[in-house]
């Protein structure tokens, strides 16, 4: 009776539409985030190549979105989203099928947003040689493991993929479980990438010369990775319905959604404090007008009527037009000059003053 209730239940489910359009949002939100990250470099001069492998980073997963949610539409015209009981007999390897291809495009995106900042963390803070090798040997052992998770999907059965989707072609196959326990593994492996990517900014911060509000805010902005850390983690736990699930066309859409929402929030995260100095400019723009304030010399105090008038002044501090510079530095490389010849980071505010005798 319960089995009967399940069977009824399943056959109602229809969740593919709604996982096209979450990515399709989390396309255009990335697009418009790493789009103000090119506007910020160029603004300032500083296209280097993290931003180039950002660029493709956004543009495969775009890609992705694009290819990956022509795919799962295809599959949800087939029936993905559905139980398998509710599929035509025809259509169910179409629909399995589809939903297999697009994964590799997810994959693919998360490991080039995680390629592309630590770059950019190397960068910006590698400026002691252990730190550098930190950075590289994660780099290096991200793109080799990654690689070949995306590679296992496609030669699960050698010689003839076919044979993934269609449950009527007889093929030598690996067992499933052997694609779920690397899933496991690679996904352990992004999750500590990701809490590491999002702990040595804290660390290093934190141990510098700069103002308490200025540390953390800087923390927070590198540390935001912590959120893809969730959605690794997340899309993690759903691994195992590739090796245990009946009803694959309706348990593995919880699974792709998190594997795009992890991608996404990548790029995201990462390219967000890139765009820092392109909101502090705006904001010195809306308020360098109203920042100038009169400040009485301490002449003033001084014996002598005549001399007192001579010399007290009225004084005016007028924010340069450039004074959001300092702060820029903070986390934008001047061509790598300053990061990797200092130790610390040193914050300069250029202060223009101009005086009229009252």
């Amino acid at each position: 009776m319960s089995t009967s209730s399940e069977s009824s239940i399943d056959s109602t489910v229809n969740t593919g539409p709604g996982l096209v359009i979450g990515l399709w949002v989390q396309a255009a939100i990335a697009t418009i985030i790493v789009s103000l990250r090119v506007i910020a470099k160029l603004r300032l001069h500083k296209f280097e190549r993290d931003d180039v492998i950002t660029i493709f980073a956004l543009l495969q997963p775009q890609l992705s979105a694009i290819v990956g949610s022509a795919m799962v539409t295809a599959s949800v015209h087939y029936g993905f989203g559905r139980s398998v009981t509710s599929i035509n007999p025809k259509d169910l390897p179409l629909a399995v099928k589809f939903d297999y291809l697009s994964h590799g495009f997810g994959l693919a995106g998360c490991l080039l947003s995680r390629i592309a900042f630590i770059l950019y963390l190397i960068t910006l803070l590698g400026t002691k040689k252990i730190h550098r090798t930190i950075l590289w040997s994660l780099l290096i052992f991200q793109l080799i493991t990654n690689s070949l998770c995306i590679l296992f999907i496609y030669i699960q059965c050698p010689g003839n993929p076919s044979a993934i989707w269609d449950q009527s072609i007889k093929a030598y196959c690996w067992s499933p479980v052997v694609q779920a326990d690397y899933g496991y593994f690679i996904g352990s492996i992004n999750t500590a990438t990701d809490l590491y990517l999002a702990a040595f900014p804290t660390y290093i911060f934190w141990n510098m010369n700069l103002r308490l509000r200025l540390r953390i805010s800087l923390m927070i902005l590198l540390g935001l990775g912590l959120f893809a850390m969730v959605a690794s983690i997340i899309k993690t736990v759903q691994i195992y319905v590739l090796s245990t699930s009946t009803d694959p066309t309706v348990h593995t859409v919880v699974l792709v959604r998190w594997l795009y929402i992890e991608a996404y929030l990548v790029i995201i995260t990462s390219s967000i404090p890139c765009i820092r100095s392109l909101v502090m400019s705006v904001k010195n723009i809306a308020t360098t007008r109203s920042n100038s304030y009169p400040l009485r010399s301490p002449y003033n105090s001084r014996s002598g009527t005549e001399s007192a008038k001579k010399e007290s002044k009225l004084w005016r501090i007028r924010p340069s037009e450039n004074d959001t510079a300092s702060e820029e530095g903070i986390l934008e490389d001047d061509n790598g000059s300053q990061t990797r010849s200092q130790t610390r980071i040193v914050k300069k505010v250029d202060i223009s003053v101009t005086s009229t005798v009252a």
